[in-house]
């Protein structure tokens, strides 16, 4: 893919998380690659690892992926941490903490949360339910 095709990806997606997320790439690559003034650069998307029918000796890639996939095992903390708040809302300094993420991964994929998040002048509040952020949202002067 060159960098139009990068670009376009993003557009299509609405931010550059999810298109990196579904082109298999770190969002800082990407943003990198589509800011970069130097020559054209080419790249091929990364593919699924495909879990074979056999049952092998060993664990499998899903075993892998729930323990070191940093693009599974936080949105699957940011979910849970989600459900627990339920119809009740928290500050971004303390969600963190509740969903245990650090907040440089929180920041990662925020844009995957968006219905769930509540913009102040100064601060971000996560809500356990989109309803919960609609009302909170109607309620900001």
């Amino acid at each position: 893919m060159n960098k139009e095709e990068l670009k376009k990806a993003v557009k299509e997606c609405g931010s550059l998380t999810k298109a990196a997320k579904k082109l298999g790439m770190n969002r800082t690559t990407l943003t990198k690659i589509i800011r970069s003034t130097g020559p054209e650069i080419s790249i091929k998307p990364r593919k699924e690892p495909t879990l074979s029918e056999s049952k092998g000796v060993g664990k499998d890639i899903m075993e892998f992926r729930k323990l070191h996939d940093k693009s599974y095992i936080v949105p699957d903390k940011i979910k849970t941490a989600l459900s627990k708040l339920k119809d009740n809302w928290e500050y971004e300094n303390n969600f963190y903490k509740i969903a245990g993420v650090s907040l440089n991964d929180l920041s990662n994929f925020r844009d995957e949360f968006s219905d769930y998040i509540v913009v102040l002048k100064d601060r971000r509040i996560w809500t356990g339910s989109k309803n919960t952020a609609k009302l909170l949202r109607g309620m900001l002067i």
